[in-house]
Formats: C-alpha cells, structure tokens, sequence
C-alpha cells in the first residue's frame, strides 16, 4: 500500500521532461527593417522556460535548413544541413547550449501560452537580426562569401 501511495505521489510532483523537436511551426509575420525579420514559432515543453528556448531554436533552425515560406527569407540560410552540421557540429553544439543565439535575437515576447498538468505549449514571437546571423555564418566557414 505504501509503494503504491509513493508511486502515485511521485508521478504527480515530478516535472515531466519534454524533448526538444523542430516542428514547421513557424511562420512570418513581418519585416520591421531591412535586414530583421519577426518570426512566430510554436513550442511544447514542460516549462515556460524551456519553452522559449525551444521556439527560439526552432525557429532559427528553420531559418538556418528550411526557408520561412512567404518571407524575405525562403529559402535556407543553409543550403545542405546534414553537410553543415556533420562539419560544424561542435558549432552548432556552442551556439545553442551557450545561449550565444541569443545575440541575433533583438527581441522575444510570448505572444500566447496555455499550461496543462504535463507541460506548456507557447508562441513565441521572435525579431532576428538577418543581417548579423549571415555574417556569423560566414565568419564561421558555415556559408560561403558572395563571389566565392
């Protein structure tokens, strides 16, 4: 009786850990200026936290593999993903886990959130510097110059 008291107890205080997956759920909103972007990105995690982490990633994911359809950028930043992240995997690894994505971001406002007993699922309104990101990429050997 008390394993069973215990289990029940346990499985309600416990925080359920929710993976992380790159969804397509992210669409354009606006260009506020040349060079910027605003994207609306969709996430479920266990926690707000993570949550907007987890917008956040998807959308420059998508930005970076898939193009934003009906956006100044629809086409992948990246052109070949599986080539990109097999050679700069360790770049990939920093970017994220550092919060060094953070600084293409210019701004990140949840925009609507509903929580439930397992976790939230947010929408994450995003503005990214365009500009700033393909320089980065560049910098980095992930992206070739123009002209070369």
């Amino acid at each position: 009786m008390i394993s069973v008291f215990t289990t029940i107890f346990a499985c309600h205080t416990s925080k359920q850990f929710i993976p992380y997956q790159r969804t397509g759920e992210v669409v354009f909103v606006e260009q506020p200026v040349v060079g910027t972007i605003v994207l609306r990105s969709n996430a479920y995690a266990a926690d707000i936290s993570t949550g907007i982490f987890y917008a956040e990633k998807n959308a420059l994911e998508n930005l970076f593999f898939k193009g934003i359809p009906g956006s100044p950028q629809k086409t992948p930043m990246i052109p070949d993903e599986e080539k990109a992240v097999y050679s700069h995997r360790a770049f990939f690894k920093r970017f994220f886990n550092s919060g060094e994505y953070r600084k293409y971001i210019l701004e990140s406002i949840t925009a609507d959130k509903k929580k439930n007993s397992s976790g939230v699922m947010l929408a994450q309104e995003i503005t990214l510097d365009l500009d700033a990101l393909r320089k980065m990429l560049k910098r980095e050997n992930i992206i070739r110059k123009f002209g070369y």
